[in-house]
């Protein structure tokens, strides 16, 4: 009696240690998926979020890769890859828009001083 319980009891447990790390990775998933499908219109509060989540999934990876077998590390590290490049794309097209806003400002600049000097 007390071998079949010890063998549920243990089962439950690596059960429910595997089931963290696929949830957990399930949710990195889905935060890179949300990130490529919607890179150009993220805002700024987004990223934030974003990378709050991938830094703690960051975090956590260092304390269990141990446990991991070398399918899920390979991956966990492809997940954070791909957010990176996610990430820089995200960074491309808020260096744009500023370059843009900043060309758009130039031009208002010299129309107003251009205005003043000929009067």
């Amino acid at each position: 009696m007390r071998i079949l319980l010890a063998i549920i009891i243990s089962t439950l447990i690596l059960c429910s240690c595997n089931m963290n790390k696929v949830k957990y990775q399930t949710d990195i998933e889905s935060v890179v998926k949300k990130a490529k499908n919607n890179v150009g219109e993220l805002t700024q509060k987004d990223w934030e979020l974003a990378d709050q989540k991938i830094e703690k999934f960051k975090e956590d990876f260092e304390l269990k890769k141990d446990q991991m077998t070398k399918e899920e590390r390979d991956k966990a590290n492809e997940l954070m890859g791909r957010y990176a490049g996610i990430r820089l794309k995200g960074i491309g097209n808020q260096l744009k828009e500023t370059i843009s806003d900043f060309g758009k400002q130039m031009e208002g600049a010299m129309k107003e001083l251009t205005d003043t000097t000929e009067k």
